[in-house]
């Protein structure tokens, strides 16, 4: 391997490891503010500390399931002579250490800013915005720098991008974890509270006399903060090892080897990027805390991100002899990507904006009843996939182009790859964003437990509502960036399949052929069918654990003497305790369906493993996008509706006497309680399930080539 493609793989090392080195300043800097009264710090350690106790129990059981899957990584590797072995074992250990790692170091933060971002909004809207998105950086940073430091590591130790994606696997199988199990989590002790107090009257949900509102604020970081941040850093580690994998079905040159390393630069340069766009955000903040400022920053990175990867393109890449332009196509694609990406962020705003058309809409069918509401929210779920289908397809079409313009042999995938890592370049910043909305959510509902005054409330009320279109754009950015990291893994999925079987026997090559081969067909329609059985595996353990958590907050109004009216305390712990046992324990079952289910078919048939991630990839996007849209329609009416701009006005804007506004609050109470676990659990489940299941069929590749050769 030449020696630049090593000192560049190093300064990708150094560039992750300053990242981290300046998360850690970062988070240094958010702790030193004060938490504000004895109240709201105490409402903090008891936040804080179940949350520690809920990634405890996660963290068991995650520890317990990769053990296996390392020794059936290494058992099989080994046994069957193939490029596996004991070192993608290792690689994948690796993954889900160092995914874990920066999960919990982007909960440990956010849980303890939540106080002090109420705290600062004392002072000022601006001061509070700041400690908030600031606990948001340290996530994006921690998620990102460790990602990137995990690859170049593996790269520059093992030297074989099949061993390097189970490093992939390794952070994909914390991805679902903190996805499903945090998601669950947090979607039901939200729904159980809010079920419970309706129940039983005349008790404020946000308020410490409620056994559940610890519960409810611990999910929020769970879920909204170490979920959303591995998500997305999972896609950006996956679709990386795809590409550098697809980099070596080039030719063996020294460009084709530097063009190995040429996504982890990538993704050096989007780091910088989001960088300067974080930066960019608390300058914007200055002035007023909404969702401007963060267009404002994606602006300031655009230029950043792709000036550096541009010059990457010019001055890396070209060998001896060749001209500066012959890989430009790399930076045009890269381009598309980033401007995609964004589109596909500010989309899903859109769709969930409680000031567009599809959250209007609903609020005016809600005029009707709930049903109206319910069809009106789940039309515009529907419609959601085919704008986002169109601009994927799109990126993918021209940057396959590019690469047929640059003249190098087998370049369109690689070449599409890099379409998809310049959506992904901007991650670190994406993840701040959603991270930015739980702690926003947290410092909310302090404010109100604490009994703050009346513009102190309105500040944090201001930080939430930001908070929730942060949110919603950074689920359709996870969303769009699953569904192409998923296509690209198959992609090499099968360009290493046949590369593997090609060594062995040339006459074997499989051609992925719906005519010749009945078991891709077979294949497809099992993949297709696992994101439905996946949600309702994630529905209905919310269901279940939101049950469990209701009887327990009856439980405790019916046998605490005082708690109704103010004057005893409730077990919050209990109620903590019962939701987390009942989150984990239904996680085992999907877990295990997206990690055995490509090594049993892939064992059978390597084509039908092909339908099954082809099947799901395709159902999952679309059924996730229509989920997480809708829900967020649904959801929006709990913002919409009270604000009285609907209320008495009819479906074409003219006075309606009825229904009252009472009863149209109830309708988006019940339309949040339903479409909430959609958006922010089953839909986000399904976007790690895929990627899962393509990066386990990429890792199993060589193993399945030795078997069927």
């Amino acid at each position: 391997m030449p020696v630049t493609a090593v000192n560049w793989t190093g300064v990708a090392l150094v560039a992750a490891f300053a990242c981290l080195v300046y998360a850690g300043w970062l988070a240094a800097r958010v702790v030193r503010h004060q938490g504000g009264s004895e109240v709201m710090r105490d409402i903090l350690e008891l936040v804080h500390a179940g949350a520690v106790a809920f990634a405890k129990k996660q963290y068991s059981l995650l520890a317990r399931v990769s053990l296996l899957v390392v020794v059936v990584l290494a058992v099989l590797g080994e046994a069957s002579g193939s490029a596996l072995g004991w070192q993608a074992a290792a690689s994948y250990a690796g993954g889900v250490i160092l995914a874990g790692l920066a999960g919990h170091l982007g909960m440990l933060i956010a849980t303890r800013a939540n106080a002090r971002t109420t705290n600062a909004a004392v002072t000022s809207l601006s001061a509070g915005f700041r400690i908030a998105y600031e606990a948001g950086t340290v996530t994006g940073l921690v998620t990102v720098g460790v990602g990137l430091l995990g690859l170049a590591g593996s790269w520059l130790l093992l030297r074989e991008p099949v061993q390097v994606a189970g490093f992939a696997l390794g952070m994909s199988t914390f991805a679902i974890f903190a996805r499903v199990g945090g998601g669950t989590f947090a979607k039901a002790t939200d729904i159980g509270s809010a079920l419970a107090l309706q129940l039983e009257g005349d008790v404020p949900g946000d308020n410490l006399q409620n056994p559940g509102v610890i519960a409810d604020q611990i999910g929020d970081n769970v879920s909204g903060v170490t979920g959303m941040g591995a998500d997305i850093s999972d896609s950006l580690v996956g679709a990386t090892a795809a590409s550098m994998l697809l980099a070596t079905v080039l030719a063996p040159s020294r460009p084709g080897t530097l063009l190995v390393v040429f996504p982890l630069l990538l993704g050096v340069a989007g780091l910088i990027g989001s960088l300067a766009g974080q930066w960019a955000v608390q300058a914007a903040r200055r002035r007023d805390a909404d969702f401007a400022s963060f267009r404002i920053a994606a602006y300031v990175a655009a230029p950043v991100a792709l000036g550096g990867l541009l010059l990457l393109v010019l001055l890396v890449l070209p060998g001896p002899g060749e001209s500066a332009t012959r890989y430009l196509g790399l930076f045009w694609s890269a381009a598309a990507g980033w401007v995609a990406g964004m589109g596909l962020g500010w989309l899903a705003r859109f769709d969930v904006s409680v000031r567009r058309h599809p959250v209007r809409s609903a609020a005016a069918a809600a005029q009707l009843g709930t049903a109206p509401a319910l069809i009106r929210g789940l039309s515009s779920g529907l419609r959601a996939v085919a704008l986002p289908s169109l601009i994927l397809g799109v990126l993918m079409a021209f940057s396959y182009f590019m690469g047929f313009l640059s003249g190098l042999p087998d370049a369109g995938w690689y070449y599409v790859s890099i379409g998809i890592l310049g959506m992904l370049s901007p991650a670190s910043f994406w993840i701040s964003m959603g991270a930015y909305g739980p702690v926003a959510d947290n410092a909310h509902g302090i404010a109100k437990m604490a009994g703050l005054p009346k513009e102190v409330r309105a500040r944090t009320l201001r930080l939430d509502s930001l908070g929730n279109s942060a949110a919603a754009a950074a689920r359709g950015y996870a969303g769009a960036t699953a569904a192409l990291t998923s296509i690209i893994l198959l992609v090499a999925y099968f360009q290493t399949y046949r590369l593997a079987i090609g060594r062995a026997a040339a006459e074997n090559l499989p051609v992925f052929d719906l005519l010749e081969d009945p078991a891709l067909m077979i294949g497809l329609l099992l993949g297709g069918m696992l994101p439905f059985l996946f949600s309702y595996f994630t529905l209905t353990n919310v269901t279940r654990t939101s049950g469990l958590v209701v009887g327990e907050i009856r439980r405790q109004f019916r046998e605490i003497p005082g708690l109704r009216g103010g004057s005893a305390r409730p077990d919050l712990g209990t109620c903590v305790s019962i939701a987390m046992v009942q989150a984990l324990k239904g996680l085992a079952l999907p877990a295990a369906v997206a990690l055995a289910v490509p090594l049993l078919v892939g064992l059978v048939n390597p084509m039908a493993l092909g339908g099954v991630v082809v099947g799901a990839t395709i159902c999952g996007f679309l059924l996730a996008t229509t989920l997480i849209t809708a829900g967020g329609v649904w959801s929006g009416l709990r913002y919409y509706l009270p604000e009285g701009q609907t209320a008495g006005e009819g479906p074409s804007g003219n006075p309606a006497k009825e229904p009252a506004e009472e009863a149209m609050n109830k309708v988006a109470d019940v339309c949040h309680l339903f479409g909430d676990p959609l958006r922010e659990s089953a839909g986000p489940a399904i976007n790690t399930l895929i990627k899962l299941m393509c990066l386990m069929a990429l890792v199993l590749a060589p193993v399945i080539a030795a078997i069927h050769a």
